[in-house]
């Protein structure tokens, strides 16, 4: 006979498990401890398989028949409602391990070891203070060059220009490991330049660096994830640079390989 609302109500525990059968294999199972689970009985190449369909009373009597009738249509149509359901779980679970997010902690942990804990922490927090509620649970894959567009700019008109720009460097950043350990195939900030989605920013030329500045200059640029063309352009200039008064009247000619300078010609 058929379960009424009232017979699954008030079904009692014992000191075993009690089954009590609804028909075409749904039945209500009772544990000693109470708790009450559906449960769908089938048949898979003659073998007896048993698939959960929700537990009483989040899933009342009506919706586990519609979850059952689900599940064997599915039979009907040769497949397992109990893989199905794996196979379901284990693609979330990739899912969740390709969102934005998880990709951008891995590759802050990949870099913490080539950065002192004040730039990795700067980092991570303007990560999760900025990007994470944008666009943080979306698949690494599913965010568009125009997510990454509004954000930066809803930065800047803040008032906070500098702290736009070094966002999209770092969501750059992210994409470059998401493409290289081939956890998408798409790069939103691609298309994207700094020039061409922020304001002109007003150049104030700074003063030059003292001899004692040097090393800390040095060092925050080995850290520096920004474009790695700025970074290496940084270098060049910092391995070649002469002063003014050896460069005036240099002549090209006149440079020599491992030259710290040009020779002022006579």
């Amino acid at each position: 006979m058929p379960l009424t609302d009232t017979a699954v109500r008030n079904a009692k525990p014992a000191q075993k498990a009690v089954k009590l059968f609804d028909g075409g294999g749904l039945y209500l199972e009772v544990a000693p401890s109470g708790g009450k689970w559906w449960r769908l009985k089938y048949r898979v190449d003659g073998k007896e398989k048993r698939v959960s369909l929700g537990t009483y009373p989040d899933v009342g009597l009506k919706e586990a028949r519609e979850r059952r009738d689900q599940a064997r249509k599915m039979l009907g149509e040769g497949v397992d409602p109990s893989e199905a359901r794996k196979s379901d779980k284990a693609a979330k679970k990739a899912a969740s391990l390709r969102t934005f997010e998880a990709v951008a902690l891995a590759w802050l942990d990949k870099s913490a070891p080539t950065w002192d804990e004040g730039t990795h922490a700067a980092v991570r927090a303007s990560l999760v203070n900025h990007v994470f509620p944008a666009f943080g649970r979306l698949p690494v894959s599913g965010v568009r060059p125009a997510d990454v567009r509004e954000l930066v700019q809803g930065i800047e008109a803040g008032g906070a220009r500098e702290t736009a720009g070094r966002v999209f460097q770092r969501i750059k950043a992210v994409y470059r490991y998401a493409v290289a350990h081939e956890l998408t195939d798409t790069d939103p900030t691609y298309s994207l330049k700094p020039a061409e989605i922020l304001k002109r920013q007003i150049v104030r030329h700074r003063a030059a660096l003292s001899e004692r500045e040097t090393p800390q200059f040095l060092r925050l640029l080995g850290e520096y994830q920004g474009e790695p063309a700025t970074k290496a352009a940084l270098q060049l200039l910092v391995l070649t640079a002469v002063r003014p008064g050896e460069l005036r009247g240099g002549a090209l000619g006149r440079v020599r390989p491992g030259a710290g300078a040009v020779a002022h010609p006579r």
